[in-house]
């Protein structure tokens, strides 16, 4: 079968689809609980570097006709306060649970409506170990005290501080226009001139800001949940629900446990998908049919 050239969306599609439960159970950091933590993460960044971030975000999650980019979904916001999770006490890294008040409590009766507090904007103490793991990843391992101890084996750990601000600084000093303005082409030519810890840094963030709970910063109101037709965090409620009067167990209906999904396919596979899928399938010595 010869390969055919593909969106990025497309590629994105498979990585969703063939990744089951990922985006549910990521730990995500960076999260900001109130208007002073947002603050506070809004002071790292100059506005032309925000707005650089934001479209060089947009390399890994682009906007499309009807679909919004990364930066849409709030990836300049998410690495942002990532960047700043210490500038707050406990640390804005790892919220709190277990419920996000976004699902009702089971009522007993196969239903529930009542809200449970939205636990998630709390932000969990860090015990010893991973708060130095995390101030070597963010300051990087000459910044934090005991933090070089591992360079007799391994190469020193530069900061996604750092990394990020010297970065977009050098990005942006260096680029004949302001970087949001320039063309498609002009903006690949920027990111492929970034530091290629830089780069990786961008690809693995920005999803983690695009499909994160919307507590951590990006995925405003769930946005990025619907792109992918996600339907977000479904517990306390769940989806069997027991009527403890009848003793028995009641499907929610939108979302069948023993049935079919009811609802037609919001995302069939398009020639593009179809195409990734069959190079994965051929390149792992696998059969690709009519």
């Amino acid at each position: 079968m010869k390969p055919s050239k593909v969106s990025r969306r497309a590629v994105l599609k498979v990585l969703v689809a063939t990744a089951p439960g990922t985006v549910a159970s990521m730990a995500l950091p960076g999260c900001s609980s109130d208007e002073d933590r947002a603050e506070t993460a809004r002071d790292f960044f100059t506005d032309p570097e925000r707005r650089a971030l934001g479209a060089l975000a947009n390399i890994i999650v682009p906007s499309e006709p009807g679909a919004p980019g990364a930066a849409e979904l709030g990836a300049t916001a998410y690495i942002e306060r990532l960047l700043t999770a210490f500038d707050v006490d406990p640390p804005a890294l790892f919220a709190d649970g277990p419920f996000s008040g976004r699902q009702p409590l089971p009522d007993g009766k196969g239903g529930g409506d009542a809200l449970p507090p939205n636990d998630f904007l709390r932000f969990r103490p860090l015990d010893r170990v991973t708060e130095k793991a995390w101030r070597i990843r963010l300051y990087g391992s000459k910044a934090v005290d005991g933090g070089t101890l591992n360079e007799g084996l391994v190469a020193p750990v530069v900061g996604l501080r750092n990394l990020f601000k010297e970065g977009l600084r050098a990005a942006v000093a260096e680029a004949k226009a302001p970087i949001e303005t320039l063309s498609p082409e002009g903006l690949h030519d920027v990111f492929a001139g970034l530091d290629s810890e830089l780069q990786k840094a961008f690809v693995e963030l920005v999803p983690q800001a695009v499909w994160g709970a919307p507590e951590y910063g990006g995925n405003p109101g769930g946005a990025g949940w619907k792109l992918v037709h996600f339907e977000g965090d479904s517990q306390p409620l769940g989806y069997s629900l027991f009527d403890e009067g009848a003793g028995v167990y009641h499907e929610r209906p939108e979302f069948p446990m023993s049935t079919k999904d009811p609802a037609p396919d919001p995302a069939p596979l398009d020639d593009g998908t179809r195409a990734v899928m069959a190079q994965v399938v051929v390149f792992t010595n696998g059969k690709v049919f009519p």
